[in-house]
């Protein structure tokens, strides 16, 4: 008989796709509730010189609406988080092509995610010519938000997960909520008096560093924060390199000083450890 696993290893083993399926509930409340698009339009009236701009925002039912886009774009993203659930719930009442369909779940859900990248610019292409006075789309955050959830729920979804250890879980589930804060906060801006403004996107991005040393910090904040995040701000993938992965990347230089701030000299916080956080931010 074989044995059956303990920890957070065995919950996923056993009950990971009902977490797949329950992460891409909280996708979907967001899709729906959310900014997925966020749009302007803009016209002179006669005999004005100034123009008015009116912004607005569209939801994944708003999409539906054939007055703003075509409604395949939503339509499939419906469909691809449908197909994922069911392929979840396959996997786990038909044990022996359990991690054949499992992929299948995984490529859906990416296959959503992606979806909701090019949403935008699908919008803008459309919307054009179907909004009187459409002047332009950008990102939503609440498709931001989703994307982040739907990829979680992609790893959770792949067979064998990667949950060699009871950590794992914790990390990965521990990287998807401080994502999800830095994307959040990279929205609460502060105006300086000069052009431009600054937010704590940067902080959740440091404790993954910090917490999980300079390898782990490079991707989670390079790659796939910074892919996100570089997705969000509609400058396009040529500023990507600079920008995002290394901009973001950097957070890694926190890691770096890992040991130092943690002395084994000291059980609490101390002068010594709080000097090198200061000293990594600065770098």
């Amino acid at each position: 008989m074989k044995e059956e696993k303990k920890g957070l290893t065995g919950f996923f083993e056993k009950w990971g796709a009902f977490v797949a399926i329950g992460l891409v509930v909280i996708a979907l409340v967001f899709l729906l509730t959310s900014p997925v698009v966020l749009f302007e339009t803009k016209f002179k009236p006669a005999g004005s010189d100034d123009a008015i701009k009116n912004h607005f925002s569209a939801n994944l039912l708003g999409l539906f609406d054939p007055k703003y886009t075509p409604v395949w774009p939503a339509i499939s993203i419906v469909s691809l988080l449908g197909i994922g659930a069911i392929c979840n719930l396959v996997s786990f009442f038909w044990k022996k092509q359990s991690d054949s369909v499992s992929v299948a779940a995984t490529f859906a859900y990416i296959l959503a995610a992606a979806m909701l990248f090019i949403e935008k610019d699908l919008f803008a292409n459309f919307a054009d010519g179907l909004i009187e006075h459409f002047h332009g789309s950008e990102f939503g955050w609440g498709a931001a938000v989703a994307i982040t959830f739907l990829v979680l729920a992609a790893i959770v979804s792949f067979p064998g997960n990667g949950y060699s250890k009871d950590a794992s879980a914790k990390t990965i589930a521990e990287d998807g909520i401080l994502i999800a804060a830095a994307l959040v906060l990279d929205f609460i801006r502060i105006p300086l008096q000069v052009e431009g403004s600054i937010n704590f996107q940067m902080l959740p991005l440091m404790l993954i560093a910090l917490r999980h040393g300079p390898a782990h910090g490079f991707i989670a904040s390079g790659v796939i924060y910074g892919l996100l995040t570089c997705l969000t701000d509609g400058y396009g993938f040529a500023c990507y390199p600079f920008d995002y992965l290394i901009g973001f990347g950097s957070v890694a230089i926190m890691g770096l000083f890992r040991n130092l701030i943690f002395s084994k000299k000291y059980d609490t916080y101390n002068v010594p450890g709080e000097l090198f956080i200061l000293l990594a931010g600065i770098l």
